[in-house]
């Protein structure tokens, strides 16, 4: 290499003939070192021996140079950190503390316990609560005194003294309706109309009550008919024979489904101790005609209609059909419920 040197009568006086090192950071001392045990860690191997390898324990060349190469490193390492303890030990506690602090390990109880920012940060609403709006049967031919009358009278005071059912399930009504299909028009009209007051988010459901006194057990109708056949006149003294309920609507072979889960409904019930079962005949007299009706309008209000046929009074008596009313209506607001309709 060649060293340009200065004039001997500079200010500064002559330019040692080393000083050309120190012209870039690769020539410095330390770093001249540190390429020659690199080069000759490079250009030199272990000895080749063909008859039998060189023992571990016995030292050449090689290793001995790199034993050398590596102290050397070590011990600028040593003076690296002994430098680190001196100027540490000149920081008061509270900047070593924040120093701790900054080099603590990132999974730390301390900062496990911060709170994360997940969905649960942020509490979901309630969901809106279900109105009921609950019908049952006058007295008709026969029968002097509907059980589904007696169920609508004691079902409102009940429920306001069943704290279970408040926030999900609230009882908008209750009536009661005359037999006779011209009457279930009129009622309809009136409950469907009541069912636009309400914010889209909140559910309506028509919930029927009649009484089928040749039952056991209470059934959850699944379909409603298109056929109107009675077998005798209702309270106003109509008799339709073979007759579609809508004629707009099809055949009288045509059917309306709830769009209810029936099946797991009527398990949860079977789990409450009753005895209930799906029903896919609601008859041909005005239960069906209801029925039908109140289907074709729930979709129209984006509500959802069920009929429920009860036993007579002898195999359930009007309390514990008032306490089914209002499982049932406890099970229909459930979330299980709600998600699958």
């Amino acid at each position: 290499m060649t060293v340009v040197k200065a004039n001997a009568s500079s200010p500064r006086g002559p330019i040692p003939d080393d000083s050309a090192r120190y012209c870039h950071p690769a020539t410095t001392p330390t770093r001249l070192k540190q390429r020659r045990c690199i080069s000759r860690l490079r250009s030199s191997s272990p000895p080749p021996s063909p008859s039998l390898p060189p023992s571990p324990l016995s030292p050449t060349r090689h290793t001995t140079d790199k034993v050398r190469c590596l102290g050397n490193f070590r011990r600028r390492g040593d003076q690296h950190h002994r430098r680190r303890r001196r100027h540490h030990s000149d920081l008061n506690p509270q900047q070593l503390a924040t120093m701790a602090s900054l080099t603590a390990d990132p999974i730390s109880p301390a900062t496990q316990q911060l709170p994360l920012r997940t969905g649960a940060a942020h509490p979901t609403p309630q969901s809106a609560p279900t109105h009921f709006f609950c019908t049952g049967f006058g007295p008709f031919r026969s029968v002097p005194v509907n059980p589904t009358e007696q169920l609508m009278r004691a079902l409102p005071s009940s429920i306001r003294d069943d704290s279970t059912l408040s926030g999900s399930a609230v009882l908008a009504s209750t009536s009661v309706i005359n037999t006779a299909a011209e009457s279930v028009r009129h009622e309809l009209d009136r409950l469907y109309a009541r069912c636009n007051d309400f914010t889209p988010a909140s559910r309506c459901v028509l919930l029927h009550f009649g009484v089928n006194f040749g039952a056991r057990s209470f059934q959850l109708e699944a379909m409603a008919r298109n056929e109107a056949t009675f077998t005798f006149p209702d309270e106003r003294g109509f008799s339709p024979i073979l007759q579609p309920i809508d004629p707009t609507f099809g055949e009288i072979t045509q059917t309306r489904r709830t769009p209810l889960p029936l099946e797991p409904l009527a398990a949860s019930l079977r789990k409450a101790g009753y005895n209930v079962g799906v029903s896919c005949d609601a008859g041909r007299f005005v239960c069906n005609w209801l029925y039908s009706h109140s289907l074709a309008r729930a979709v129209k209000h984006n509500a959802i209609a069920l009929f429920v046929h009860v036993p007579p009074v002898s195999v359930a008596p009007i309390e514990l059909q008032v306490q089914f009313a209002k499982d049932l209506m406890r099970c229909i607001a459930s979330p299980s419920i709600v998600q699958q309709c």
